[in-house]
């Protein structure tokens, strides 16, 4: 585990993908994560494309979020996250959601697939 000293912002995932970064065997996807992770914690804004709130899922309206972003992965992979920086310019990033495929995340955000 990382040392916090330097970081601007904390990231937090749900169980369920603690648990399945724990538990993959892929290499490669551990990589991205941790790469996405390092530049979530210093310049999150930065680390993905903004999604229009038109865009978003019902769901995700109802989490009571300020706002959602998209970021690369490998192997077509993506993350939704959420950022809340606080006054004194640190803050939370929270991983909202994982997929798998671009295609998982096309469909759940209403793009044609």
């Amino acid at each position: 585990m990382k040392d916090k000293a330097g970081k601007k912002f904390e990231v937090t995932a749900s169980v369920e993908f603690r648990e399945f970064y724990r538990t993959t065997k892929d290499e490669q996807m551990k990589k991205s994560i941790d790469s996405l992770a390092d530049t979530l914690e210093q310049t999150p804004f930065d680390a993905g494309d903004f999604v229009a709130r038109s865009r978003w899922p019902y769901e995700y309206k109802k989490m009571g979020l300020g706002n959602i972003y998209k970021a690369n992965l490998a192997r077509g992979a993506r993350i939704t996250y959420s950022v809340t920086v606080n006054r004194d310019g640190t803050g939370v990033v929270r991983i909202v959601e994982f997929f798998a495929t671009h295609k998982d995340y096309a469909k759940k955000f209403g793009y044609d697939v």
